[in-house]
This record gives structure tokens, sequence and C-alpha cells, in this order.
């Protein structure tokens, strides 16, 4: 190694320690010290400006709330008069907080008024500061001054009041100074003082710099904007002092924040004493670690260095001369010397190297030889020599050998290397190594040399006797292992003399010998998995031909619910069987009833002359030809083209009897032409087919019992008649309503008649109609038969069918009456209102001529004619009521001497053996109702009480008033809260069934004989009592009687109605002068109608139609105050003519007078109010009286208008 000038150990680690170390802190350590001293002079002059910041934000709030105050006294002031604020003022002033006076000037800036008493000045002129620009919420604020009154420094603030004058105020400025004085004795270090805007002095720390307001303007900070963000650092009596500045917003007055240098920054001077102390700190543990390391690192190495070179000088033969190792120099001779020792390790190395490459080789050998596909798939003998020939390789042997151990011999199995032959080996005797031939516990690899100690002295005996003939110096036998035991031996053999075999390569033997043992256990392991294949194939088709069998069995019971016959069951059976068995003729026998039917399936037709045996065969005992007992029916099967020619003889029958509750039901057989018997599993699978027919047979009876059972119940349960019979007339099956049918028509025996409609041609004729065949009976009943074909495969057969209709004639005959009575009806509505119209011609032409004066006798004969009017008049409202034509005119009415009335009347009509019975508890009964009606609920609740009570009885009817006061509470949900009137009607008659109870308000419906109801009654009584808003219930039970009770709602008691004569009201309801349009189509009552409107003072316009009266009101001729129209008028009706009127005006008066009831649209039109109602033939007192009512009312409305006028 070449020689070169190296620095010393020691003179390294200095440079080491002083450049790598204590440089690079010291610089660091300056460097943070630095950083954290200017921070924490930005943080310094941060806090002083934040703290300047917050005085001038704390003092603009103090200078705004006293703005604020005199601001509100400047509003109160403008708002109220000042006589009454000023008492206020003065005894509250010092309420303001603040302010020690308080001034009120008028316009002109005179002194109007001050707290307390103190006049300064005496006009607003003379107020210091009053033209200051310095203003905020419109107050103007002065330069400060001393306060007479306290001697403290003040400022006044003057503020405008808007209605006129100013209010003024002295603040004094003592608060500000006291909490500058807060802070000051907070913090020694820094002092705060305010200026205003010219640099007089309002707070200071001195208070004679306030008193004497030296101004402070010649300091710097003072000299620049107060928006400025630095902080400035001036001289002060000898000392220097940095300030921060904040300006007041509103008024521009400025508060500074100062302090000495010195104490400011104090914690700055600090931490730079410490970065010098740390920076001495680090030089002197510099030098310390500098000698622990020359105690500790260098003296040490330098006493390596000495000890390696003696070892180094040692190998070499002490050629290396001994030399002080006190420089760093050494270090190289120290890597010199070492290199020396590596070169004494190579040889190690390369053994190593050797041995890992060795290994590396047998591991490969390993892994190919157990992944070799036949040691996988268990070839044992091609695993064996594979296994043999690499390990012969690897090992670099003559030969591999594998021996079988059988007794105390060795024979030889396979092998490899020089020679192949195997087969040529004899056997070896181990008798003379027992210790080789020991098949219990663990036996170890053996290793013989030629002349090796260990091996016996007979030359004769193994392995001298095996070594010499064949040239193997060295023998290696490794044990192979089955099942714990001794299997033979992996020989390997050498023809190298004196071969010494290493660790590794017997390790590497024995791994082989395992790898034997492997395929050993992989040949039986494929073996068993073989047998377990075999094994699975085998189970897998019996699983498959069970599974066969259950879902057969399965399909079979489901589709049994399908079969209604014992022909398709049979059918059913044999498809069944044809699925899992190979058969020629099967055959299923049914007893049932002492009878038996044989059905037979067959591939191939039965020889004829061997019929009578194959059956026998399949049914021995069974002679179908001898019994007649016994029927066969043969079933076509699909032609199998695999079995060719009749069946002649059945080798092979299988034969099981159908069980079920311990009964025979029959038997199930199957049969073969070839020899080949039945197998056990196919025994099995008729016997458990044998089983499911017969529980399906079972099922399938039962089923068919029940559903005969249920079709006779359903055939004599039937409304119907339902007769049977058969193409020659015999009645085959019938209900006892049928034969009853029959019975009645003359039908006695169980056949029908030859003649007459109920003949069997007349009924056959009649099944291709649909009309029915309508007989009447001897008793009267009526009948209608229907006739239709049953189609049988075995016999033709019909059904009649035969239906009571005797009550349905009977009902269609009363709604035929009926529709007849509303023909009637319709009519005499017709015929009710042209009398009407004569009527009313007549009786106002009387009335008109009573008006006009005339002598006594005519004036009797005019009395009769309108007496005889008013009778003719009630006769026509009956006829109304009779056709149903009427309409309701509710009104106020009291119930109670209604209804004793009503009882009265119906005492007289009613079967003397009834007893009536009124009751109340002495209230008011007041409604509103109409009176007709109530009429008619009464009469038809007491008829209806007489027909239940036919021995007579007593028919209670009973008032009383409720009054319900909220929703629970009332009898019958649906009731509003409110007053209510309930009326009961109670008899002691049959009652009612329970199962009628739901139906009693039904038309139509009633449970009387026949003539002496229409069931009409109690439906009106419902629709009567709904259309008054009430509510009707009924409680019964048969036996003990029936209560109905109605309830309607209450209505006050009206006050008292002044009742007219006839002439006051003519005469008291005459015109003033109106219009009225009369409407008729009617010439004489259009007539006479006019001449009794113009007798009453109106002057009268007269249309014959809607239409004529629509173009009488769009003329405009003449204003047109009221409408007297007709209802039913050719070309427009009085409907239309109403609805064009009322599109004009909604509140125009209109009379209708009519002989015809309103409908459901004209009702409607009397409910939006206006519109009056008058029926033909209607009195001259009537007319004037609606007519002057129905005006009255329209012109009480708001913005009427005083005409129509349709242009």
């Amino acid at each position: 190694m070449p020689s070169r000038s190296v620095p010393s150990l020691r003179a390294l680690f200095r440079r080491l320690l002083f450049g790598a170390f204590f440089l690079p802190a010291a610089l660091l350590v300056l460097v943070a010290g630095g950083g954290l001293a200017v921070f924490q002079k930005h943080q310094i002059e941060e806090n002083q400006r934040l703290l300047a910041q917050s005085l001038a934000s704390d003092t603009a709030t103090y200078l705004d709330a006293a703005a604020r105050r005199l601001v509100g006294l400047s509003k109160i002031l403008s708002q109220s008069p000042w006589e009454q604020v000023i008492p206020h003022v003065e005894t509250s002033w010092k309420d303001f907080g603040g302010f020690e006076a308080l001034y009120i000037l008028d316009p002109a800036g005179r002194l109007v008024f001050s707290t307390p008493h103190y006049v300064p000045f005496l006009e607003a002129q003379s107020f210091p500061g009053r033209d200051s620009s310095d203003k905020t919420r419109g107050v103007q604020v002065s330069l400060p001054f001393l306060s007479p009154r306290s001697g403290h420094l003040t400022v006044r603030l003057l503020r405008p009041i808007p209605a006129g004058g100013y209010v003024a105020g002295d603040l004094d400025l003592k608060g500000l100074e006291e909490s500058l004085a807060a802070l000051n004795n907070r913090t020694s270090s820094q002092k705060a003082f305010v200026v205003d805007r010219l640099g007089n002095p309002l707070a200071h720390p001195d208070p004679k710099v306030s008193r004497n307001q030296a101004n402070l303007l010649f300091l710097k900070p003072l000299l620049r904007d107060a928006r400025d963000k630095t902080t400035s650092i001036y001289e002060d009596k000898g000392v220097l002092m940095q300030g921060a500045l904040a300006e007041v917003p509103p008024f521009r007055w400025k508060v500074m924040v100062y302090g000495p240098v010195r104490e400011l920054y104090y914690p700055v001077v600090v931490i730079s004493a410490v970065t010098l102390v740390a920076v001495l700190f680090l030089a002197l543990m510099s030098s310390s670690l500098l000698g622990r390391v020359r105690r500790r690192i260098a003296e040490p190495l330098e006493y390596l260095i000495g000890e390696m070179r003696s070892a180094a000088r040692d190998g070499e033969g002490g050629r290396e001369s001994p030399g002080p190792a006190v420089t760093f120099k050494e270090l190289a001779d120290l890597v010199r010397y070492y290199t020396k020792m590596r070169a004494l390790q190579k040889a190690t190395s390369r053994r190593r190297i050797r041995q890992i490459h060795r290994s590396q080789a047998f591991q490969q050998a390993i892994y190919e030889m157990s992944t070799h596909p036949a040691l996988i798939e268990g070839r044992i003998l091609e695993a064996q020599e594979f296994i043999c020939r690499v390990t012969a390789k690897t090992l670099e042997v003559s030969r591999a050998l594998v021996w079988r151990l059988e007794g105390s011999r060795l024979v030889c199995l396979c092998g490899s290397g020089e020679t192949e032959a195997c087969a040529e080996e004899a056997p070896l005797d181990l008798s003379s190594q027992p210790d080789l031939i020991r098949r219990e516990g663990r036996v170890l690899s053996r290793i013989f040399h030629v002349g090796d100690a260990s091996a016996p002295s007979d030359p004769g005996s193994f392995p001298e006797a095996y070594m010499h003939p064949r040239g193997v110096k060295t023998l290696v036998l490794v044990p192979i292992r089955q099942d714990g035991g001794l299997f033979g031996y992996l020989m390997l053999e050498d023809g190298r003399a004196e071969r010494k075999w290493e660790p590794d390569e017997m390790v590497f033997a024995a791994q082989a010998g395992e790898l034997f043992t492997r395929s050993l256990i992989q040949a039986d392991l494929h073996a068993r998995t073989r047998e377990l294949h075999n094994l699975a194939e085998t189970l897998d088709k019996k699983v498959q031909k069970r599974t066969r069998e259950l879902e057969t069995l399965y399909t079979f019971s489901k589709e049994m619910g399908f079969v209604t016959d014992e022909e398709t069951f049979a059918s059913l059976v044999f498809s069944m069987l044809r699925r899992v068995l190979q058969v020629d003729v099967a055959g299923l026998s049914l007893e049932k009833n002492g009878t038996r039917c044989l059905y037979l399936l067959n591939t191939q037709p039965l020889a004829p002359e061997f019929r009578s045996e194959v059956l026998e065969q399949i049914f021995p005992g069974l002679h179908p030809g001898e019994s007649q007992e016994t029927s066969v029916v043969e079933l076509a099967a699909p032609a199998d083209p695999d079995r060719q020619g009749a069946i002649c003889a059945l080798h092979s029958v299988c034969r099981v009897p159908l069980m079920a509750d311990r009964q025979v039901l029959g038997h199930l057989a199957v049969g073969r032409r070839n020899t080949q018997p039945f197998s056990r599993e196919e025994w099995h699978f008729v016997s458990l087919m044998g089983r499911q027919i017969g529980e399906s047979l079972h099922r399938l009876y039962s089923l068919l019992h029940a559903e005969e059972e249920r079709l006779q119940d359903l055939l004599e349960n039937l409304p119907q008649g339902v007769v049977l019979f058969d193409g020659a007339g015999s009645v085959r099956l019938s209900n006892k309503t049928g034969l009853a049918y029959l019975e009645d028509m003359g039908v006695a025996d169980s056949a029908l008649p030859d003649t007459g409609p109920l003949a069997l041609q007349a009924l056959l004729d009649r099944c291709d109609e649909r009309l029915p065949l309508e007989i009447s009976s001897s008793t009267g009943a009526v009948y209608e038969i229907h006739v239709r074909h049953l189609f049988s495969r075995k016999q033709p057969l019909h059904v009649l069918t035969i239906q009571d209709v005797t009550e349905e004639r009977r009902v269609e005959n009363q709604i035929r009456q009926q529709d007849r009575l509303a023909a009637v009806g319709q009519l005499a509505a017709g015929i009710a209102h042209d009398f009407n119209n004569l009527l009313m011609g007549i009786m106002m032409q009387a009335q008109v001529l009573q008006l006009k004066g005339v002598p006594p006798q005519v004036a009797h004969g005019l009395d009769t004619i309108v007496n005889q009017g008013q009778r003719a008049a009630h006769l026509i409202q009956q006829i109304l009521d009779f056709s149903r034509e009427s309409i309701s005119r509710k009104g106020p009415l009291d119930l109670k001497p209604l209804v004793k009335e009503t009882l009265k009347i119906l005492e007289r009509t009613i079967e003397e053996n009834v007893s009536i019975r009124f009751q109340d508890d002495g209230s008011e009964y007041m409604v509103e109702a109409d009176p007709t009606q109530i009429q008619q609920i009464v009469t038809n609740m007491a008829l209806n009480a007489r027909d239940a009570m036919p021995q007579g009885g007593t028919f209670r009817v009973g008032l009383e008033r409720i009054e319900v006061s909220a929703p629970g509470q009332a009898p019958l949900e649906g009731m509003m809260p409110g007053r209510w009137i309930r009326i009961s009607f109670q008899d002691t008659g049959t009652g009612i069934a329970k199962e009628h109870l739901p139906h009693v308000f039904e038309p139509f419906f009633t449970t009387k004989e026949v003539g002496k109801g229409t069931g009409l009654g109690l439906s009106q009584v419902y629709g009567i009592v709904k259309q008054h808003g009430g509510h009707v219930t009924v409680e019964s039970s048969q036996g003990q009687g029936t209560l109905f009770t109605v309830y309607l709602p209450a209505l006050r008691r009206p006050s008292e109605e002044t009742t007219t004569s006839p002439a006051d009201s003519v005469e008291d309801h005459g015109a003033v002068g109106e219009v009225v349009l009369l409407v008729e189509d009617e010439p004489q009552v259009l007539l006479i109608t006019r001449e009794i409107l113009e007798a009453l003072g109106y002057t009268v316009l007269t249309a014959a139609n809607g239409r004529e009266a629509l173009e009488v009101l769009r003329s405009g001729g003449a204003r047109v105050d009221a409408l007297v129209t007709d209802m039913v008028m050719p070309d427009m009706g009085g409907r239309e003519l109403i609805e064009a009127v009322r599109a004009q005006d909604p509140a125009f008066p209109i009379v209708v007078v009519t002989g015809y009831p309103l409908d459901r649209q004209a009702r409607e039109m009397l409910r939006r109010g206006g519109i009056a109602w008058l029926a033909k033939p209607t009195t001259m007192g009537e007319l004037a009286e609606t007519l002057r009512a129905v005006m009255d009312q329209s012109a009480a409305r708001p913005c009427n208008p005083p005409a129509v006028s349709l242009l």
C-alpha cells in the first residue's frame, strides 16, 4: 500500500468535534436565540398597539354613550312641550351619568334652562367650541376646559333639537382619567394618555399636564397618522421611550400608550444573555467530549491495532516489525492485516459454498421426485424407478435398488444406475443381520465398506456375499417404512473405495427413503379411492333409482287429486309403473261392494288362445268368462318397438294386495315374458306402489262418499227442484223439493207422463230453448221449468230444474199495479193543474167583484163561489198527495197539539181493542216541519202498530225534549249537539224477528201476509224524518212488541204572529206605484190576475211565456219592479226566465204562481231568497201579501237596483 501523509487519530477527532459538532450547534443556538429575541420584540410592539386600540375603543364607547343620552333628550324635547319636560330633567339630571350640568337653549341660542342653576353663558354663541367640526350623532363637541364647579377637565356637548333650539351638557372627563389610572396602576412599565385632535391633553397620568393644558404635539408619535400600524421610539427627559398611537373614530381624539424602552425590552435582553450562555456551555461540553473520545475511543483503538498487528505478524512468521501505534496511520495497517486474515478464511468459504450447492441440488432433486406425476397419481412402480434414477444421479452412485423385506429375505423390486435388470437379482438372506430384519422399533440407515469390522466374518453372508461379486466398495442401506413398520430398503451401491459419506448426503438418502414411503401411501390411497369411487357409482345408481321411485310415488300422490273415476285412476297407476319397471303386462283389480273390475295394460296384444292362461297367471282364481260380477277393461298402451309378437305366457309375475285400514281393496300385478325375475328392489317398489294405491283408493272412496253426501245435501237444500231422468222418462234422482213440485203438478209416480206439458218428448223438445216452460198447478202455484241434456258415457240423462215463481209473479203484478197508479197519479196531476187554472180564474173573478161593491144577494153568491172553489182546491191537493206530487211546506210547528189531534182521529178509525195512550213531560215541542208529513208519520206508525196487534193491545206515543251537549253523549251516532225532540211509538204486538230488523226501512220489505201490506209505510217514515234532518231507530224482539224512536231538531218558540183579515191584508199590502211584469200562458188567468194587481194599485205588464217576458224587459219601455210568473209555459218556462233575470239582478223580487209542484232545481232557487211560491188557486189576499213581502225583502237588501233592464 503506498504511503501518504494522513492525520493522526486524535487530530482527526479534534477536527470532527469542532467542525461537525461545536460550530453547527453554536450557530443553531445563535440563530434560535436571535429569532426568539426578534419575535419577542414584535410581540411587545403588537401588544402595545392592541392596548392603545382597546383604550381608544373604550374612550369611543364612553363618549358615544353620553352622546346617545343627549340625543334622546333632544327627541323628547322635540315631541313634548318643554314646560312638561324641564321639571323632569331638573329632578333626574343626575341619572344622565357623566354630565355635571345640562342646558336648554331656544332657536335663537338664548339659554332657557340650566341645571344645576348656574349660568356661565347666556347665549349659545358663547359656548366654547360650538363651531367645532367634530361631530357624532349630530352632536358638537367643544375643546376641553376646566370646570368652574368641580375643577375637573370637561368638554361640552351640543345637540340641536329637531323642533328648534339646542340641548347641551358638560361631560366630566374624570371617568376617562380613572380608567387610564387603572391601567397605569395595573402595569408599571406602560402609561397612557388621551389628547384631542389639536394635541390638548384630555386625560394624562400627570394631573399637572391636564390642568395646564400643555400641548403635546411636540411628541414624535403624535405627529403621524394614527392609522399607521407601527410604534415609535422617542426621547423624553433623557429617557428613551416607545409609544403606540390609536385614534378615537368619532372625534379624532388620539390615545397613546408609552413606556421606557429599557423596561419594555427586558425579555429581549434576557433571551440574548441566555443565548450567549448556551454558546459558552457548548464550548465547554465540546472540550470535555474531546477528552472523553481520546480516553474511550482513540486509546482503545490504538491498542486494538497493536493486537491485530501482532496476530498478523504471527501468521506470517514474525516478519512484521513492531512499532508504536500512536497515530491514525495504523488504521490503514489494520486494513492490510485484515486482508491477510480474509485470505486465510477463503478455503473454508469454498468448502461451505460446495455444501450449499450440493444442498440446493438435493433440494431440487427432492422437489422433482415429490412432484412427479407418477407419485401423485399412485403409479407405484414408475414412481419408484424414477426415484431410484434421480437418487443415483444426485448422490453419484453406481446403482440404486429398492428391496422388499419378506421374512428374513430381501426381494428386489426396481432399480437404476449402470444396470436395469432387477429381475435377475436373487433374493438376499439377512439372517446374519438380525438388526436389519427387525420390523418393530426404529431401524437406522447403515453404511457397509469392504473389510468393515461391523460386517460378519463369514464371506458367504450379507453384505460380503453381495458386495464382492458386484465390485461394490461401499454399500448404504436406507430403511423404507410402511404403516409404522419396515417395508424394505433403498440400497445405494458405490464402486469407489473408501468413499466418505457426508451428513447431508445421508439426510438426502433418508429423504429419498421417505419418498418411497410416500409412494406406498399414495398407491394405497389411490387404491382405496378407486374402491370408494366404484362404491359411490353403485350407490349413485341405487340413489337415482330410488329417487326415480320416490318421484314416481310423489307424482302419483299429487296427480291423484285430479282423478275422478276408476278408469283414469288405473291409467295413472300404469303410467307410474312404466316409469320405473320394464313389464309386459300390468293388472289392477278393484273390489267394491261385492263387484270386481279388472284393468289390464299390455305392451303387445294378448294371444287369444292364451288369454285365459295369462289372466290366470296375473290373478289366480279369476275366470272372467264365468263370473258376472267381474268385468275386464283393457287399456291401450303406447307401442313398444323392443317387444314384438303377441303375449302368450309370463315367466315372472309380481303381485301385491291393495290394503287400507286392514281391508283388501284389490290387487296390483305386473309380469314379464323374459326369464329375468323381479329383483328385491323391484318387489319393494311394487309393494310401496301397492300401499300408496290402497291408501289413495281408500281416500278416493271416502271423498266420493263424502261428495255424494254433500251432493245429496245440496240437492235436498236447494230452493229449486232438481229431477234427473233417463231416456225412458224414469226418474233416476230427485230432491224432495222436486218430488213435491212434480206431485203438485200431477206427477205422482217416479216416471214422467206420456201426455201433457210434462211429457217426455215435450220436455226433450225444449232442451235447446233458453226460455223456461211455465206451468200453473191446480193449487194456483206457478212453476218455471228448465230442461238440459247431461252427457254421460254410459247412458243419456236429462236434468229437470223446477222453480216456484208464484211470489215473483205476485210482486210483478203489484209493481204493474203501482205503475198504473203512478200513471193515474200523473194524469191526476195534469188534470189538477188545469183545474187549478180554472179555479183560480173563478175565485179571483169573484173576489174582484166583491171589491167593486155588489148587492147583498150577489155578494152571498160570490162568497159561495169562493168557498166552493176553496173546497175544490182542497180536493185537488188530495189528488196531488195521492200522486205524490205535493211539496213540503216547512214552518214552525208545535208537535203536541198536532200529535194529539191526529191520535184523536185515529181513535175513531182503529179497532176498539187497540188502546192509544199519549204522554209528555209538559215542555215545548217546537220544530220546523210540514204538518201534513208529521201527520203521515203518526198515521203510518199507528197503522203499523195496529197490524202488529191483531188480538188487540196498547199503542203508546210519547214526546220528550232532550239536549245533547257533546257528540259523544248523543244517543245516536251522527246527532249534532243541541236540543232535540224525541217521539216514541211503542206497541205490545208480535214484534219483529232479529233477522228482519236491518231491513224494516227498505222499500217493499214486509213480513205481512199477501195483500195486507206494501212495505212502503216505514220507508215513507224514514224518508220524511231524513227530509226534516232527523233520525229514526227501531228496537224489537219477537213476541215482546216494538219501539220506534224519532229524533227531530228542536226549534225555539217564535213570537206571536199577527193575523189580519183578508180585507185588511188587501188594503195593507197595496202598491205604491210599482210596475209588475205578469207572465201566464192561460189567457183567462192572465186577465183576471192583471185586474187584481191593478186593483191593488200596481202597474201591470203582461207576457204569455218566458221569451215574451224577456223581450219586455229588454225593450226598456218601463221600469219593472217585480215579476209574477207561472212555472210551466210553452216556448220558455218560468225556471229559465228566473235564471235569466237573476243573472242580471240576484235580488230581483219574483213570485211564482203555479199549479204544479216545484222540482229540485226550483226548490234550490227558492232557498236563495227573494223568490216566493204560491200554489194555484190562490186568493187575492195571499197574492197581495206575498208580493208585498217579496218586494220589501228585496228593497231591504244593500245595493239593490230599483229595476231590471236586460239591455
